[in-house]
């Protein structure tokens, strides 16, 4: 029970001491000793400069109570500790305390701190030289390259046709063509230049054993001084009479390809005078003598003769080239 009665006493004393070390009844701020306050200059009234930001008081040492003889030696007195009291001073523009006069100063902006840049070190590589060896030229190598050969195409050899092979390939081509009527064929046509045709075969006017020859050379390009254009078997063999390339029959001569043979229907074996028909030698063999001949019963015939039948009058022999 005394205990308990004991410490609400010491905490008001403690309070007391606090509050009296610090204000006065007017509520002068109190400082005990000059020289704790760092030698700030008091005033006159014992106010504080303003520029002191904080003044530092001395602890009050409260001496303890000593116990009563009721109490036990045993039981402890705690003394609480005050701590030393820090005083701030109100500066807050327009704030004043009473009797606390605040100088009319410029506030002390604190100064940044200064940064301090480290210096940049800059390392600059050590620069190797390489040394290259020197460089070998190597004289250019001329390379000839040989052009390609070019393969030449064969020639081809286009064998040479005479004008007789020409000649003698068309007129085998027209074995069978017929007339259309007396004499109405396309030999006489071209001849002549217009359709011809007879009335009967007695006594024609348009025979053409010797314009079919005529036509024949023509389309074979022979030139007329080599095969004359006519429609008389008897011009032929005077033409080459007079060239001196007709053969009267004779045994002994043996007729070519390419000849001209001429007929006497009524085997007289005359003179040209008698001479009846032409036509062309195709081959001979086997003492026969092939023949081609226009105006034959009424068409383009292939004939074969023995080489001394008597209706052969004789044989010319054109120059063909």
């Amino acid at each position: 029970m005394k205990r308990l009665l004991i410490l609400p006493i010491i905490a008001l004393i403690g309070a007391a001491c606090f509050c009296s070390g610090i204000f006065s009844e007017e509520g002068t701020a109190i400082v005990p000793d000059s020289s704790i306050v760092d030698n700030a200059p008091l005033y006159s009234n014992g106010q504080v400069d303003e520029n002191l930001h904080n003044v530092t008081t001395t602890p009050v040492v409260t001496t303890p109570i000593p116990s009563t003889p009721a109490e036990s030696e045993n039981t402890p007195i705690i003394t609480p500790e005050v701590p030393a009291q820090t005083t701030t001073r109100f500066d807050t523009p327009g704030y004043n305390s009473g009797n606390v006069q605040l100088p009319e100063t410029e506030p002390v902006v604190p100064t940044p701190p200064v940064t301090t840049t480290p210096p940049v070190t800059t390392t600059t590589p050590p620069v190797t030289t390489t040394t290259q060896p020197p460089v070998t030229t190597t004289p250019p190598v001329t390379t000839t390259t040989k052009a390609p050969e070019t393969t030449k195409a064969p020639v081809v050899t286009t064998p040479t046709v005479s004008s007789k092979d020409k000649f003698l390939s068309i007129v085998k081509n027209e074995i069978g063509v017929a007339e259309k009527g007396y004499n109405n064929i396309k030999y006489n046509t071209w001849y002549y230049g217009r359709t011809v045709k007879d009335k009967s075969s007695s006594g024609a006017t348009y025979a053409w054993c010797a314009v079919f020859i005529s036509w024949c050379a023509d389309q074979a390009d022979i030139p007329q001084s080599v095969i004359p254009k006519t429609a008389s078997s008897r011009v032929y063999a005077n033409y080459y009479n007079n060239l001196g390339r007709y053969t009267k029959y004779k045994s002994s001569y043996t007729p070519k390809v390419g000849d001209l043979i001429f007929i006497d229907w009524e085997k007289k074996r005359g003179s040209i005078s008698t001479i009846d028909h032409v036509g062309i030698v195709i081959a001979v063999e086997d003492g026969k003598v092939i023949t081609v001949e226009g105006n034959y019963s009424d068409r383009v015939s292939c004939n074969t003769y023995s080489l001394n039948d008597r209706s052969i009058t004789g044989y010319a022999t054109p120059a063909y080239k």
